[in-house]
């Protein structure tokens, strides 16, 4: 991957802009992990998109990758962190080419179904599911 292209940023700046998912998060949708500073204001509604490992690579003989993401929505319940899940993903499959900064995210798919947890370091509730997302790594700001 060249090192400017970010998917889990692109993502993040995507879901930032719609409606659905920042009426319920405000601005609180972050990259890898739950900052520090939030942890405090836990629980509540929140998104965090990490790299989940797994497929990463090149499709057949184009510029185009794939990497899987873990989505984590957080709520102050079960019920709140689901009805936040079926909001973002339902964001995320309408998501029909994008782009953000030098990354360009052709699509978004839910690889399995959601699972309801419970963090163990802070007992907060949360769904978390796995996505794969197809993205170009052409330099579009060239």
């Amino acid at each position: 991957m060249s090192r400017d292209q970010d998917p889990i940023g692109a993502i993040i700046a995507y879901l930032k802009t719609k409606s659905a998912v920042t009426d319920l998060t405000s601005t609180r949708i972050f990259g890898q992990e739950l900052p520090r500073s939030e942890v405090s204001n836990m629980p509540r509604r929140c998104l965090v998109i990490s790299s989940a490992g797994g497929v990463l690579g090149h499709i057949e003989a184009t510029t185009m990758r794939q990497v899987r993401v873990d989505i984590r929505c957080y709520g102050e319940s079960p019920k709140q962190a689901m009805d936040l899940h079926i909001t973002t993903d339902t964001t995320l499959s309408d998501l029909n080419g994008e782009a953000s900064g030098n990354t360009y995210i052709y699509s978004v798919f839910q690889e399995t179904a959601p699972l309801s947890l419970r963090d163990p370091d802070l007992d907060f509730a949360y769904v978390q599911s796995p996505y794969l997302l197809q993205y170009n790594t052409v330099n579009l700001s060239s």
